[in-house]
């Protein structure tokens, strides 16, 4: 198992290597100039698949304590947000077409299904909550008063949002995938999403305590780690998506390109949670290069 382990860390540490130049630029952004709210969703989600692959690092570096719960529930969160980031390829084509610059402006429809993305946990805590009065809270207005707590927290294009808004019926995971799949390129993506969510599914049930979650946790480590290996290739395909697609930045195209070549050296077998893939389908040099123009 230990060379297993040592090839998936160099692997992960190829991901981090990107993800960090990704961040670092992100940041700098961030502080120097307004973005728009699609890059502000975007840069957040970037955050959280990068925080996410450090966490599965140190367990995986953990030798004596390694075990395959902790590792699979973050990737659980990684493969949908892969997935979040793939959706918001498709409305960014939608309202925007191919003219899209980074840090240029989006049409009011645009922001709205933006908008409509980020509302909707807060319409959900109103409307979900209401199972805690009685237990965590006496009386209705004690909720309420506690979700207009958390609303002052947040930006003001969200305080509008009252126990009366109707919620945008944002996809759920399973729905999620099968607009994705009716929607993406079969040649670019489809193959890779197909991928994806299998880890997102067996993986999902490590979550939950059942049958499925007990044969995961007792699979030997050695298996698992040889899963995850694959799965961060993935994960750098994810990674690309900000940096080349999103950003549009010719250095995050050369380096993966780089990343890309090493990592194709450093794997062997490619199969995912108990049945052979293949692993990401990767663009060309050229056309990895025309996406950063």
């Amino acid at each position: 198992m230990e060379k297993q382990r040592e090839i998936t860390l160099k692997i992960i540490d190829k991901v981090l290597e990107m993800a960090n130049a990704i961040s670092i630029q992100l940041n700098k952004e961030i502080r120097s100039s307004k973005i728009n709210s699609f890059e502000a969703v975007i840069s957040m989600l970037h955050k959280r698949i990068h925080s996410n692959v450090i966490s599965i690092r140190a367990f995986v570096n953990d030798e004596k304590n390694l075990s395959p719960i902790a590792p699979s529930i973050l990737y659980r969160a990684v493969a949908l947000d892969y997935m979040h980031l793939l959706y918001l390829k498709i409305l960014k084509l939608r309202y925007e077409g191919n003219s899209y610059k980074w840090k240029g402006t989006i049409s009011e429809e645009f922001q709205n299904e933006i908008n409509n993305l980020l509302n909707d946990q807060l319409v959900r805590l109103y409307r979900d909550g209401y199972e805690m009065i009685g237990v965590e809270f006496e009386t209705e207005k004690e909720y309420l008063d506690w979700v207009e707590g958390v609303k002052l927290n947040l930006p003001k294009e969200y305080h509008h949002i009252t126990k009366d808004t109707k919620g945008f019926d944002y996809p759920n995971p399973t729905k999620l995938f099968r607009i994705l799949k009716s929607n993406l390129p079969s040649d670019e993506f489809n193959n890779n999403l197909k991928k994806i969510w299998s880890f997102y599914s067996m993986y999902s049930k490590i979550d939950h305590f059942g049958i499925v979650s007990v044969m995961l946790e007792r699979k030997s480590l050695d298996h698992f780690i040889k899963e995850l290996r694959l799965a961060m290739l993935f994960v750098h395909d994810a990674v690309s998506i900000v940096g080349v697609e999103f950003m549009q930045v010719e250095s995050f195209a050369k380096m993966w390109i780089d990343a890309s070549d090493y990592l194709a050296k450093v794997e062997d077998d490619s199969f995912a949670v108990g049945i052979e893939v293949e692993s990401p389908q990767r663009g060309t040099s050229e056309d990895l290069e025309r996406k950063a123009r």
